[in-house]
């Protein structure tokens, strides 16, 4: 256990995964004696907000987040696996099994989704600024195709249902826990806390 107990700020932006990595993450921050808050911001203040020490974390994030925010250092071991999906109207046969194939659609995307915005970027997907307006708009046959993480995708079942999830998914990312360097004692600890929960998690 490291010192006295402390509660940290961890931010984050509303994406599919956030309940589920709030959750682990509040249980390894337990495990080393320590508690969390979490709290929602737009996507991109939410990453600055931990940059500049303002929060002192970002809940997940891709690999590399660091790079362009050097004031960020990456928990080694990854949280949850994000699986990025495309959506099709019911009586598509599309199956794109890489980015590439998706060139010649008309293609929308959730804003703020920086993953897709790195892979997709060049085909000038259409942004929209919430998921289930995405949805809709393939359901009216106003785009061919969504792309977006599948637990941003489940969020709005009655939607999907009206859809077809292409399998398999189109990318599969590790997603991480990034505190600020002046946290940067935790790191250790917290690597192996998730590791160990994400054993008990693969056990049951």
């Amino acid at each position: 256990m490291i010192g006295r107990s402390e509660t940290f700020l961890v931010s984050t932006f509303k994406v599919g995964e956030s309940k589920q990595a709030a959750e682990i993450l509040s249980k390894a921050y337990q495990k080393i004696g320590h508690t969390i808050t979490v709290k929602n911001y737009p996507g991109k203040r939410s990453v600055y907000y931990a940059n500049e020490g303002i929060s002192d974390a970002e809940l997940i994030r891709i690999k590399g987040t660091e790079v362009k925010y050097p004031n960020l250092v990456r928990i080694p071991t990854p949280i949850l696996i994000s699986k990025m999906v495309v959506l099709t109207s019911k009586d598509s046969n599309f199956t794109p099994l890489k980015w590439e194939d998706l060139a010649k659609t008309k293609i929308g995307i959730p804003l703020g989704v920086k993953l897709l915005e790195d892979r997709i970027a060049h085909l000038a997907p259409m942004r929209v600024p919430y998921s289930e307006n995405l949805l809709r708009m393939v359901i009216l046959g106003r785009i061919e195709v969504a792309a977006m993480p599948l637990a941003m995708a489940l969020q709005h079942t009655e939607l999907v249902n009206q859809l077809r999830i292409v399998e398999p998914s189109i990318e599969d990312v590790e997603l991480y826990h990034f505190v600020h360097k002046k946290h940067k004692k935790l790191i250790k600890e917290l690597s192996s806390a998730i590791k160990e929960l994400n054993e008990i998690n693969s056990i049951n």
